[in-house]
Parts: structure tokens; sequence; C-alpha cells
């Protein structure tokens, strides 16, 4: 396997963990937050103690969340079919190849005309 597609593949397989983290983490929240649940201290870490510090989040701490939350699941997104593009395209024609192909043209023309 190539680095390009060893690349791809950490890019592919890293930004779906995140995402799948972040997704989760924000589930977790969003029914705590509403009174649902409680959110296991083992899951959220930190953010649990800083959340309790705020105390449940009113509706302008929803206008906050929700529009971060969709721009960080765009950019993992994007981070995900990057690492995609990069693990299933072919490799580049090495340049030799190409010079050697537009040579044997040349000398077709050449030979033709």
């Amino acid at each position: 396997m190539q680095r390009d597609k060893i690349y791809g593949l950490i890019i592919f397989i890293g930004a779906a963990v995140i995402l799948a983290w972040y997704t989760l983490y924000a589930l977790v929240y969003a029914g705590w937050a509403h009174g649902n649940t409680t959110p296991p201290r083992e899951l959220t870490g930190f953010l649990y103690d800083f959340a309790t510090l705020w105390g449940v989040l009113s509706w302008w701490g929803w206008a906050v969340i929700l529009p971060l939350y969709i721009a960080a699941l765009l950019i993992l997104v994007i981070a995900m079919w990057i690492g995609w593009t990069m693990l299933t395209t072919p490799p580049p024609v090495p340049l030799e190849e190409l010079e050697e192909l537009s040579m044997e043209d040349e000398e077709e023309e050449e030979s033709s005309g």
C-alpha cells in the first residue's frame, strides 16, 4: 500500500471516529439538558464538569451549540471525503512513462506524416 493510501485511510478512520464520538456526546448531552438522563461521567469527562458549572442550557445555549455542532459535522464529513478520495484514487503515472509515451506519439506522427 502506498503512502498516500495509508494517509487517506488514517484521515478517513480518524474523522469517522471523531464524528461518532462527537455525535454520541451531543446526543447524551442533549438528553441531559432536557432532564431525560444524566450523562455518565466516564463518557463526557471534563465537559460534564463544565456543563454542571453553567447548569442546564437554556434556549441561547442551544443557539450556540447547534451551529457549532453542524460546523464540526461538515468539517469532519469533508475530512472523511478527502480520506476516502485519497484511499480510492489510483496512483499517478510516473513522469518517465508520460515522457516515453509522448516521445512515441511524436515518432508515430513523424513517420506517418
